[in-house]
């Protein structure tokens, strides 16, 4: 055989591979030579009576004496043998221990090394520089991880060498704890450097075009501030040439502001963005961005007031005519309705404003709602119209199928309307579930921050949640629609409203705490007792399903009554426009689901959805059973085909679907139990076998 390889861990494994073939081979003959030599270390005696047996057959004692030698030399080549397999043996379980450790020493310290780097690695940058930097060094570092990708995936051979000493196991088990360590720390290693690859994708960028952007806006701020600079006082405007000028000089100002709007807008989408990114991994730098941000509002707001101010002491002094400047209101003074009131800010909010006129969201709002509310109410009739066009094409020989089809096709795109929005608000609606607001001085900015960045994301899906309120009264208007059509697209946008409305609420309620709003006037008041009825309304509902139709009669005439009561109370809340508007959208859908209600006309369905809400609040079967976790999935399936068949309540529904999810999630922690299970005993009777062969 070939002498033993000290250097290349791979070849010694192979040699130590193939010669424990060649052992498991010199055992399998261990018998047929003993009983050639009879000389079984076993049993002495019977091993000397067979070779005295052997002997005694020989007819002289030339011959007797031949045999004797014979198995003697036989005898001394076998032990020859085994001496000289077990010192290769040992030889290769010396050297293969040795290499092994080494390869550990080796990957140990290669590790080291790479979170050395890790944990000196620079924040994420905040200039384009100093992230293509960042992104070349990166880029280096993960070539050098993928090329120690092979020498990782080699410990899947590792053999674990040991001997019959006492101290065996416990080698074992530190050598296992080992490589257990090994496996942990390159994970690790993994991770960080695809969250780290993922954060500087497109940084570079993102910061040049937001530093590019700055610096126009910047540039354009400065020209802006020096016109305003040769603005008179309305007291020293002596004769009608030098009024005119200055209107002239006003109007000019405001135009500009206007045709820059577009750019501001810009640089707050563009800092949110690359505050976002920054948040986590250069927090100095994110609020480096904040700053820039704040001083660039500060100075647009201020031009913005300067405007104002000589507008307004023009019109009070008498020497300009309302109508002359009425075109002078800058584009932060627009509103278009809706939440934007609510909409305080692309800027920072100071404590003592309560005006909403200098800010910028509302000019968003209506810079983007002039050129697309057209298009967006013309797609939205379009969209729920389109039943109409399909039979006006097919003519008055549709089928009753074909129509139910395009009834149904109506009702898709709706419901499909309804779920896409509702992923879109998932990120706002898994915010609005943790956000606690704190009131301490050092976080009040960053709480201010935070809203406004989520305002912005709000304000995106205002113009969507409106088009899909109004398809939604569009197929009411439509008279081919059935009643149950209409049940389920109201059903699926009652359950998207309350989503919508909760997340509007936080926000609200948050600006409302870090602005500092008293809660102790009397609108306060007012608006927290129209709060309350609607969720006290909303539990009373959610009851009503279950009474006869008679008492549900006269209890949904109170409710009506008590509803008008609520909207006169409404129309009292006049100095918080956004407050006021979650009310009303509150409002409309306790009027709504109270319509619904009186619109039912047996009580068959509500005793079978009485019926079904109650088996799915009886027992179901836990985890560990999985014949009989199969039958409770096939259960629950069938109860949200009832439910969605007898067209029950969403609330049902959704019960339904999420017993059988919590029904299917049992079965699988079963399954996934029951294979981790059968994996650990493989593994232990594997590693038996092991031991037994070493």
């Amino acid at each position: 055989m070939e002498e033993v390889e000290t250097n290349d861990l791979k070849a010694v494994r192979k040699q130590f591979k193939d010669f424990e073939q060649f052992m498991s081979s010199l055992t399998d003959s261990q018998d047929t030579v003993g009983r050639v030599l009879a000389r079984k270390l076993v049993d002495v005696e019977g091993s000397i009576r067979r070779g005295q047996l052997l002997c005694g057959k020989a007819e002289s004692e030339e011959e007797r004496a031949a045999i004797e030698g014979q198995l003697r030399l036989v005898n001394g080549r076998w032990e020859s043998l085994r001496e000289l397999s077990m010192r290769r043996q040992n030889a290769l379980q010396t050297t293969l221990n040795q290499l092994q450790n080494r390869q550990l020493v080796l990957i140990d310290k290669w590790l080291s090394g790479v979170e050395f780097e890790m944990t000196s690695c620079e924040p994420l940058a905040s200039t384009h520089d100093a992230a293509i930097r960042q992104i070349e060094a990166h880029t280096r570092l993960q070539s050098k991880i993928h090329a120690f990708q092979d020498t990782i995936n080699d410990l899947s051979c590792f053999v674990a060498v040991v001997d019959e000493g006492d101290s065996s196991d416990e080698r074992v088990g530190l050598l296992e704890q080992r490589l257990q360590t090994i496996g942990e720390r390159w994970r690790a290693v993994c991770e960080w450097a695809e969250v780290r690859a993922a954060q500087l994708d497109g940084l570079a960028e993102l910061c040049a075009h937001t530093i590019e952007v700055f610096d126009t806006l910047n540039v354009w701020l400065k020209e802006r501030e020096h016109e305003l600079l040769g603005l008179k006082s309305a007291h020293h405007l002596e004769d009608p040439e030098q009024v005119a000028e200055q209107v002239r000089k006003l109007q000019r100002a405001e135009a500009a502001l206007e045709a820059e709007h577009g750019s501001f807008v810009r640089l707050s989408q563009l800092s949110c963005e690359l505050v976002a990114r920054l948040e986590k991994g250069n927090g100095a730098a994110a609020n480096d961005v904040r700053r820039r941000l704040d001083t660039v509002t500060q100075r647009w707001d201020n031009l913005v007031a300067r405007i104002e101010e000589h507008s307004r002491m023009l019109v009070q002094s008498g020497k300009a005519d309302v109508r002359q400047l009425k075109h002078t209101a800058p584009p932060a003074a627009h509103s278009s309705g809706g939440m934007e009131q609510g909409m305080k800010a692309d800027r920072f909010v100071k404590a003592n404003e309560t005006s909403l006129k200098v800010t910028t969201l509302e000019a968003i709002q209506a810079e983007r709602g002039e050129t697309t509310s057209d298009t967006e109410d013309e797609e939205a009739k379009n969209q729920v119209t389109t039943l109409e066009a399909i039979q006006a094409e097919r003519g008055e020989t549709t089928s009753d199928t074909e129509d139910e089809e395009a009834k149904n096709q109506v009702l898709e795109r709706f419901l499909r309307h309804v779920a896409k929005l509702t992923a879109e608000m998932e990120p706002l609606r898994a915010w609005s579930s943790t956000f606690q607001v704190s009131k301490k001085s050092d976080q009040v900015r960053k709480m201010i921050s935070v809203c406004q960045e989520k305002l912005i994301q709000i304000k995106d899906q205002e113009a969507k949640v409106n088009r899909l309120q109004l398809e939604l009264e569009h197929m009411h208007l439509s008279s081919n629609l059935t009643p149950a059509h209409l049940k389920k697209a109201n059903d699926a946008f009652e359950k998207f409203a309350k989503g919508w409305a909760r997340i509007v609420t936080k926000i609200s309620e948050a600006m409302n705490v870090l602005t500092g709003h008293d809660e102790g006037d009397e609108e306060t008041l007012v608006a927290k007792g129209i709060e309350q009825w609607i969720e006290g309304c909303d539990k009373v509902l959610c009851e009503l399903v279950k009474l006869p139709v008679e008492e549900r009669t006269k209890r949904v005439a109170k409710l009506q009554q008590q509803l008008l009561t609520q909207d006169n109370n409404l129309s009292f809340i006049e100095k918080d426009p956004l407050k006021k508007a979650i009310l009303k959208k509150g409002l409309d859908i306790v009027r709504k689901r109270i319509a619904a209600l009186a619109e039912e006309p047996t009580t068959s369905a509500g005793n079978a959805e009485q019926e079904l809400n109650q088996e799915l609040d009886g027992e179901w079967c836990t985890v560990g059973d999985v014949e009989a976790l199969d039958k409770e999935v096939q259960r629950a399936e069938r109860a949200v085909n009832i439910a969605r068949q007898a067209d029950m309540s969403s609330d049902i529904v959704e019960k339904a679907e999420t017993k059988k999810a919590e029904m299917e999630e049992r079965r699988r922690a079963t399954h996934a139990a029951q294979e981790k299970m059968k994996a650990a005993e493989d593994g232990l009777q594997r590693y038996d076998i092991s031991f037994i062969r070493i």
